[in-house]
């Protein structure tokens, strides 16, 4: 690199020796200003950061050369975009229009380059007036000030000729009489003979006096030499701050930048980076533009040290001020940018939002001017660059959703334009398209045409102002004369299975013939083989979630995806869910369904063929296929050591099963035969069986669908393949369901592989037989890949689904009360009446309860007065209708609704409680509401208050009954309003009721 870089590289080893030399001075920690505090630090993928700049949401860019380029950050420090310069960046500003411009060296030049910030592309470089790439010594401060139009200047200082060249905002220079010299001290003499005594190295402009800033690194030999100092934009001098020297207020060991603060317009602090001294010292500049005011020393921001929690720093090298947001935002030389809140600023949690989409509508694509306007669509709030064959040429016009770009210098042949959006997303998107430029030629535009089709027959049409328009495909050789009707062409041509390369569309006018090619396009007619293993159509199962597991594969390559659909009902059209199924490189595929009743499963190629489980043409019609739940069944499972669910085996003959019931059952088989051993009253079971393959079509998918004998039925999916290692997860044996956000499962013995997991986009070894977590992000279901490879380059993959549900199951129902009608006079107890005259016992109990769950949730009793659940059958008995979205219970004997209550409990382990009782004060349950309730209510919260929840161990304290019913307030628009506690408002809740209130409760 340039001498310049080298002579950075050797202050900062110095800087740093010196810092750790003098740690033992520099031990009591720098008081900062009160005004200011540190906010921490971000670093996400900066190596080596220089410089920074501020856009006026709060985002900035950093110049990093061991990234060779700008890393662009929004206003909370995550990295949005990586920008590649075209040479080692050193300094970086924001023109007007949002582009960039950054100082470059790179083969022993130094060059200023103009950088479109949307594609990231470079549009120019600072040039003179012949249109040549301007060369400087050594290009390093850069600014912009606050020109408009031509009236605009970039000023960039050059180090080695220690000067301010000055370029318009289109990057042109304004001449050698612009340019002005910012030499700091005089050439050194004697001891300094040789040695730089001026190193001017940033810039920067003040907007409130129009000064430019210029920092100097070291001003030796010149006592009344400044390090910072005040330009007119014509290079008037105007006056200096701060001297060389040792640490102090307005003295400097190594300045290297300067920043500024504003209220409103108005001036009203600066702050200089002290490399050396790794500080910043904020100043009050008193009137810069006034020589004869004296600047204050305000204190200093920053010390030595390594923690950015505390505003540490480490030979910080830059700064900038985030004015909206009252941030000074630094650039640390240990890597990352240090944010310090100024008056009460702070860094704002800055939500990413989602990356655009952006359509691109060209409507010519062969044209006979040289312009062409382009648009489309795309995501609103997000810019749009449009590039002319490699080179940023416009910004686009956005109006709301709408953009469009008017694009002028076509040449005279292919012209490449490319389309880039951008948000403060993490990511842009981009559309391409192929413009000929024909002078006198005609004009004429292809529609979009489909890159994979499954029929031969296909039209092609388009916009034209020729004469005559020909298609032609060269195989099969079809050349079809298009019908033109006014500006519309169309044609259809037949096309051959398989790849059509080469058709072109070839359009004549005054003698003049174009063409415009068509790209490929592929004839498909052959629809994916598909085979799943799941339980039979129309079976009955205890688990609330089922797995899919499967093969496919595409005759032609062009598999798109296998879906699985859920349906509430067997006519239904349209799908509750949509899962794309997890794909291995196996051709294995799987999903978990939870809750679902019907279902199918699509897989779907390129060209649109689909194969569907069921095919109606093989299953009489039926286009769905049916899971009842009902939770009365036994439930099977699996305690195989070696295998689970959706293992990969080797070994055909004599694998083997085995596992456990928890109902009583009189027999269990395995694909119709008895299984092996059935122990009934230990409820174990065992068999041995073979493995089917197709050695031909290499399908080695083995369903067994194991079946109790009170219709419980579960499955267990075997892959069978000789030709790679085997593969399972062992825990869990199948696709389960948890409501924590970390889960546990174990790999295999994988001694003789090397085991891989991958979960969600990143893969780490793990070990044999050794348990891993997975931590979920939010509620959906997950895939988790074992990868087992062995050393011959084999692999095989297994899929295990965990679904992360934390929402209760939906539950509503709607009993009778057993409510007791009580009436009072001026607080004074009368009477009270039942709801239910006619009941013996007058208490409105019953022996039904009905109501509705979520599919794949189940339904269970609570004693509410005790807490302690029913026993069923013996106490009462569940029937599930309506493929278990309708349930009914059935007691024993009538109860007291009050005292009962339903129970809603999901695969997750989610629990919804149905609390009968309603917010009335009638705590204990008896006689209904009375002074009793407003004592007990008293009692539990003198003695366990201050706020009493049926959450305590045991529920000794307080039961649910008791909430249900006690807890009244807070009151919202005079109504109840629980809070899940009982405390001493609802306790004057209840004795205001007493009192002969009006109350709504």
């Amino acid at each position: 690199m340039a001498a310049r870089v080298q002579s950075k590289l050797a202050l900062l080893v110095i800087s740093l020796i010196v810092a750790v030399i003098s740690l033992p001075m520099t031990a009591a920690a720098i008081s900062m200003p009160t005004w200011a505090k540190p906010l921490g630090g971000v670093g996400s993928e900066l190596r080596a950061p220089i410089r920074i700049a501020v856009m006026d949401n709060g985002g900035f860019y950093v110049s990093d050369p061991r990234n060779a380029g700008l890393l662009k950050y929004n206003a909370s420090g995550v990295l949005l975009q990586k920008i590649k310069t075209s040479g080692v960046p050193q300094s970086v500003a924001i023109l007007p229009n949002g582009n960039l411009v950054v100082t470059i060296s790179a083969f022993g030049h130094s060059y200023g380059s103009i950088v479109d910030s949307v594609s990231g592309l470079e549009i120019a470089r600072l040039r003179n007036s012949s249109g040549q790439e301007y060369s400087f010594g050594f290009a390093d401060g850069i600014t912009v000030d606050d020109g408009v139009g031509a009236n605009g200047r970039i000023y960039v200082v050059d180090v080695k000729e220690l000067t301010v060249n000055k370029f318009s905002l289109e990057g042109v220079y304004a001449g050698d009489s612009e340019r002005f010299s910012v030499r700091g001290a005089p050439v050194g003499v004697n001891a300094l003979a040789g040695v730089p005594t001026s190193v001017p190295s940033f810039i920067s402009f003040e907007k409130q006096s129009g000064l430019l800033a210029v920092v100097d690194e070291r001003v030796l030999g010149d006592s009344s030499a400044r390090c910072i100092r005040f330009y007119q934009k014509n290079g008037t001098f105007v006056r200096g701050i701060g001297v060389n020297g040792p640490a102090g207020s307005l003295t400097f060991s190594s300045p290297q930048a300067v920043t500024f603060q504003y209220d409103g317009t108005a001036l009203k602090r600066m702050y200089v980076v002290d490399t050396f001294n790794s500080t910043i010292q904020a100043i009050d500049p008193a009137g810069v533009s006034n020589p004869n005011s004296t600047p204050v020393f305000l204190g200093f921001m920053g010390d030595y040290g390594f923690d950015p929690a505390k505003g540490e720093l480490h030979l910080p090298v830059d700064a900038a001020f985030d004015q909206g947001r009252r941030r000074l935002i630094v650039v640390n030389g240990k890597g990352n940018v240090i944010f310090y809140g100024v008056d009460g600023g702070n860094t704002p949690a800055t939500a990413v939002p989602a990356p655009p989409v952006i359509t691109l509508d060209v409507p010519y694509n062969v044209v006979n001017t040289s312009s062409i306007q382009v648009g489309g669509t795309v995501t609103a709030g997000s810019a749009v660059s449009c590039v002319l064959n490699g080179v940023p040429l416009v910004r686009g016009v956005v109006n709301g959703t709408a953009w469009s770009c008017n694009i002028a210098g076509l040449a005279q042949s292919d012209n490449q334009i490319l389309v880039v959006a951008q948000n403060d997303s993490t990511s842009t998107d981009s559309k391409t398209a192929t413009v000929k430029y024909v002078v006198n030629g005609p004009s004429i535009k292809v529609d979009p045409v489909p890159n994979y089709v499954k029929a031969a027959a296909l039209t092609l049409a388009g916009d034209t102002d020729a004469d005559t328009v020909r298609v032609c495909n060269p195989s099969p050789t079809n050349c079809v004369d298009a019908n033109i009707n006014t500006s519309r062409w169309s044609a259809g041509i037949t096309l051959a299975e398989g790849n059509n390369a080469g058709i072109t569309v070839e359009a004549t006018k005054n003698a003049t013939q174009t063409s415009q090619a068509v790209h490929n396009i592929v004839l498909d007619i052959k629809a994916p083989k598909l085979k799943a293993s799941v339980v039979a159509h129309d079976s009955t199962v205890r688990d609330q979630i089922q797995n899919i597991t499967g093969l496919v594969s595409d005759p032609e390559g062009l598999l798109e995806s296998v879906t699985v659909n859920s349906y509430a009902a067997a006519d239904a059209t349209t799908p509750l869910t949509s899962q794309v199924a997890t794909l291995t490189k196996n051709g294995i595929f799987s999903v978990a369904l939870s809750g679902v009743t019907y279902y199918d499963v699509v897989a779907k190629d390129l060209a649109g063929n689909e194969t569907r489980i069921p095919d109606p043409a093989t299953s009489g019609g039926r286009t769905k296929n049916a899971i009842k739940y009902n939770p009365n069944l036994s439930k099977i499972t699996l305690t195989s050591p070696d295998v689970a669910d959706a293992s990969v085996v080797t070994v055909a003959s004599g694998q083997s099963l085995s596992g456990t019931f928890d109902k009583e059952l009189t027999g269990l088989s395995v694909n119709d035969l008895p299984v092996d051993q059935f122990d009934a009253v230990n409820k174990t079971w065992s068999t041995r069986f073979n493995l089917n393959y197709d050695s031909v079509t290499k399908d080695g998918l083995n369903d067994l669908q194991i079946k109790g004998s009170d219709g419980s039925t579960a499955k267990v999916t075997f892959v069978y393949d000789p030709a790679n290692p085997e593969a399972t997860i062992v825990e869990p044996k199948v696709d389960s369901a948890t409501n924590s956000s970390t889960y546990q499962l174990k790999a295999m013995d994988g001694t003789a592989v090397i085991l891989t997991k991958t979960f969600q986009g990143k893969t780490d070894v793990v070990a044999s037989l050794a348990p891993f977590n997975v931590t979920f992000d939010a509620e959906g279901s997950y895939p988790v890949i074992l990868s087992a490879n062995d050393s011959n380059g084999a692999s095989s993959q297994v899929v295990r689904n965990i679904i992360f549900d934390k929402t209760p199951p939906a539950l509503d129902y709607t009993p009778r009360y057993n409510s007791t009608i009580c009436t009072y006079n001026q607080g004074v107890f009368v009477s009270c009446l039942s709801a239910c005259p006619g009941s013996p016992d007058g208490v409105c109990s019953q022996s039904t309860y009905t109501g509705t769950i979520e599919p794949g949730a189940s339904i269970s009793v609570i004693n509410a007065t005790t807490n302690a659940p029913l026993s069923a059958p013996n106490d009462y008995t569940i029937a599930y209708t309506d493929a278990g979205k309708t349930w009914t219970v059935t007691m024993g004997a009538t109860r007291d609704p009050y005292n009962t209550i339903i129970v809603a409990a999901d695969a997750a382990g989610n629990v919804t409680r149905s609390f009968p009782a309603v917010p009335d004060g009638n705590m204990d349950g008896v006689n209904g509401f009375t002074q009793d309730d407003a004592n007990l209510c008293l009692t539990k919260v003198s003695s366990y208050g201050p706020k009493v929840a049926p959450d305590y161990p045991g529920f000794a304290k307080l039961t649910p009954q008791q909430l249900a019913h006690g807890d009244i307030g807070p009151l919202k628009n005079g109504a109840a309003n629980p809070d899940g506690y009982i405390d001493i408002v609802d306790c004057l809740l209840m004795i205001r009721k007493l009192n002969g209130y009006s109350v709504g409760y």
